[in-house]
């Protein structure tokens, strides 16, 4: 399908539902990006390039990142993890397939 880019403007409390299509879609690299560099941090941004990808065959992009310093995971089960990034986690982590 073609992208649709839509802009909502919101002046009050609104309930908004979007229903996206499903497709396949192959990562060419993911980074990890931290917006406002802090001197007490080693690195702002971190790499998983594509041949990183292909050697992690068969395991979660979660898993993926957890050799990434700053990343850790949280496991609430045997297949089900989530990225702990630098403390944050949950709705504070965006993690797009």
């Amino acid at each position: 399908c073609d992208p649709l880019e839509v802009r909502l403007e919101l002046k009050d409390d609104r309930d908004v539902t979007l229903f996206l299509e499903h497709h396949a879609h192959e990562l060419d690299q993911f980074e990890l990006v931290r917006e406002r560099p802090d001197e007490n941090v080693g690195h702002s941004k971190a790499e998983l390039d594509r041949a990183a990808m292909d050697r992690s065959t068969g395991r979660t992009i979660a898993e993926m990142l957890d050799g990434i310093n700053g990343v850790d995971l949280q496991q609430s089960g045997p297949t089900i993890s989530k990225p702990v990034i630098r403390g944050l986690s949950g709705n504070r982590v965006l993690l797009l397939n």
